[in-house]
């Protein structure tokens, strides 16, 4: 109960009052005042943080407890000099909570705003440390989520190579990288199996394989890959394009998964025309698309294909592009 009266909430007198009667009865008599004053000071703090958010705490209960109140109470909270943890993990909960069910009843738009609220969470606690119990939760909750299963890649990435610096490898402490990814994948909530099925937002699916490209590339780099580490980054990335290119007849307009591939090619020194294919198949597939053709143009530049970035520049100019003006900027 006395930690009760240190936690900002509303009913502040009743927690006191009952702290009251739980003294008088189960206290000495002697002991009553000194406890009741030690109890109104360690109340005070917390009395005077609710009434800094009641009119927050009114506003949220007269919108009916929306996710929108929530977000705009979230970020008012954030906007504080001093954010308080206690609080806003508080509201972070009681959000996902209403998501939850919320999209449970089947209201509209109550899971694109779940997924919101716990990549707000998620990152909000990362300075204070994460427990394996709130990834868990989180990738239960938001499975369809590929920005919350980017997130809980990095931090086990961010996990292996701490204790590979401390010398603690534990492989049953935490989930490694590749079976969060296939657990991701396992979903079927980043893939589409047919034409007919309703189209997979690719700004689900870019995120998650980005951050397993992310991790394999920085564990090849630091040479902790095993012999196939190279061969696995190139696959998942190259997987993640068609897994895009079949999600989605529309695909990923800003091509991030292409470029990734692309300039790891153009970083290796002795391939460095394979980074040409992504976008000349990229091109080919979006023959609308200014970005995919200006990509390939500038690709071929860099590797030094002159003539043939000078014929596809002049192929270009004919076609009947999205946005034709980006040619004479390119």
């Amino acid at each position: 109960m006395l930690a009760r009266l240190q936690q900002p909430h509303a009913n502040h007198q009743d927690t006191y009052q009952s702290y009251s009667s739980f003294t008088t009865a189960h206290k000495p008599a002697s002991e009553y005042e000194s406890l009741l004053i030690s109890a109104s000071k360690l109340r005070s703090r917390a009395s005077k943080a609710y009434e800094k958010r009641e009119a927050s705490e009114m506003a949220l209960a007269a919108a009916g407890h929306s996710l929108d109140a929530y977000a705009t109470y979230i970020a008012a909270e954030r906007r504080r000099r001093d954010p308080d943890y206690f609080i806003l993990c508080g509201l972070y909960e009681r959000g996902l909570a209403e998501a939850s069910r919320r999209q449970f009843a089947g209201e509209l738009d109550a899971e694109r705003k779940l997924q919101m609220l716990w990549i707000g969470y998620i990152d909000f606690t990362n300075s204070q440390g994460q427990s394996v119990e709130l990834w868990q939760r989180a990738t239960r909750s938001a499975p369809g989520s590929g920005e919350v299963w980017a997130r809980y890649i990095r931090f086990l990435e961010r996990v292996q190579e701490s204790e590979i610096n401390e010398g603690e490898m534990d492989a049953s402490k935490n989930e490694n990288i590749e079976a969060a990814y296939t657990r991701a994948l396992s979903t079927t909530l980043f893939t589409r199996g047919r034409k007919s099925d309703a189209e997979v937002d690719a700004d689900q699916i870019v995120p998650l394989v980005l951050a397993r490209a992310g991790a394999e590339k920085r564990a090849v780099e630091a040479g902790r890959a095993d012999g196939d580490g190279l061969t696995t980054l190139i696959k998942v990335v190259e997987d993640g394009i068609a897994m895009v290119r079949q999600a989605s007849s529309s695909g990923d307009p800003r091509f991030r998964l292409e470029k990734f591939l692309s300039e790891f090619y153009l970083s290796l020194a002795d391939v460095p025309d394979a980074a040409v294919q992504p976008w000349a198949s990229t091109a080919t597939l979006y023959r609308s698309s200014w970005a995919a053709w200006v990509a390939y143009t500038d690709v071929l530049i860099r590797t030094d294909h002159h003539d043939l970035a000078r014929k596809t520049f002049q192929d270009m100019s004919t076609k009947n592009l999205d946005y034709p003006e980006a040619l004479w900027d390119a």
